[in-house]
């Protein structure tokens, strides 16, 4: 498989991942029932594969251009990803003796080693500049009620043929 299709695929998982992401997040609030069914272990699991399969494509896109920062980054999400889908799979195969230490490992110890990890591949992202730059700018706005509101806007400030490469097209 070429780096230009791990990277397509990779943005596709990336996205299925966010929709599998939400998905889990909204059982929970539908019924406590819901949110420990085996249907929620499932999204759980393959939300943090398809997300693992985004940050794959990310990294062959601009591996050679971030630091160790990056690497220690993608390895710590990484990890905590695959901690989190070790988790979800033992869950949904039914161990229930294991139940409480593996949502312990789903929800504090998994959750914050990819956060981790996501803060600082994001700081070696913006270090790298392989991707266009987003720039979000305060903006105060008045409502109706007087109140004034942050308002965030995102603009690419690229050249078209830096959007492409962004998007994994030829220039």
């Amino acid at each position: 498989m070429t780096s230009s299709n791990i990277i397509r695929w990779g943005a596709i998982a990336a996205m299925l991942g966010g929709v599998f992401w939400v998905v889990w997040s909204l059982l929970g609030r539908v019924s406590f029932e819901a949110a420990g069914s085996p249907f929620a272990d499932l999204m759980l699991l393959l939300a943090t594969l398809l997300t693992l399969g985004g940050l794959v494509g990310l990294h062959v896109l601009q591996g050679g251009n971030y630091g160790r920062i990056g690497r220690a980054g993608f390895y710590a999400a990484a990890v905590g990803l695959l901690v989190q889908a070790l988790a979800a799979l033992l869950l949904l195969m039914g161990s229930d003796a294991w139940e409480v230490t593996l949502q312990w490992l789903v929800a504090p110890v998994g959750s914050l080693i990819v956060l981790v990890g996501l803060v600082l591949y994001g700081a070696a992202t913006l270090q790298a500049r392989v991707l266009a730059r987003w720039f979000c700018a305060p903006r105060s706005a008045s409502t109706t009620s007087g109140t004034r509101a942050l308002r965030c806007y995102s603009a690419v400030t690229s050249t078209p043929s830096t959007s492409r490469n962004f998007l994994g097209m030829p220039p």
